[in-house]
């Protein structure tokens, strides 16, 4: 065995960890993504146990998800706005090569709400008593989270929790 600058040649060989998996593409929904991703060329010297998939959101802040198998996973998000994927794989040597953020897209933090029908003391939200045959977008907002409705009133919820 010889040393030759600061490597050990002829003996121990470390055990390699796998390269980075490829981010193939990535679907943006409401507060979530879906991320697809193909496996790497090289497994290193074992088995590849799972994958983890990274976001990082427009704030600074991350969200990941796990994976068994590579395919498409989807990642829960806290915020709208760019974000960037990153993936890795996790072997029995260990995690391997982080394949670096890229892959950007732009999250949508809720959903357009439309209303039609009887639009008598404002019912619709539209601020008109104009009825409506066909569904007409409320306010120019995308950030609804949840809608309650009956035949005399309905009330909209915006993410932020604000009526």
């Amino acid at each position: 065995m010889s040393r030759k600058g600061g490597i050990i040649s002829g003996g121990f060989q470390p055990l390699k960890a796998p390269d980075a998996p490829t981010i193939d593409s990535v679907s943006a929904g409401v507060l979530s993504a879906d991320v697809t991703f193909s496996a790497p060329s090289n497994t290193g010297d074992g088995t590849i146990d799972s994958y983890v998939i990274t976001a990082k959101q427009s704030d600074g802040t991350s969200a990941s998800a796990t994976a068994s198998a590579a395919g498409t996973t989807s990642v829960s998000l806290t915020v709208g706005g760019t974000t960037t994927f990153a993936a890795q794989a996790l072997s029995e040597y260990g995690p391997g090569q982080f394949s670096g953020f890229g892959n950007s897209t732009s999250i949508a933090t809720g959903q357009e709400l439309y209303a039609w029908g009887d639009a008598g003391e404002g019912r619709l939200g539209h601020n008109e008593d104009v009825d409506r045959s066909s569904p007409v977008q409320v306010g120019s907002l995308t950030t609804w989270s949840q809608v309650s409705a009956n035949n005399a009133q309905t009330f909209a919820i915006k993410t932020d929790n604000t009526l």
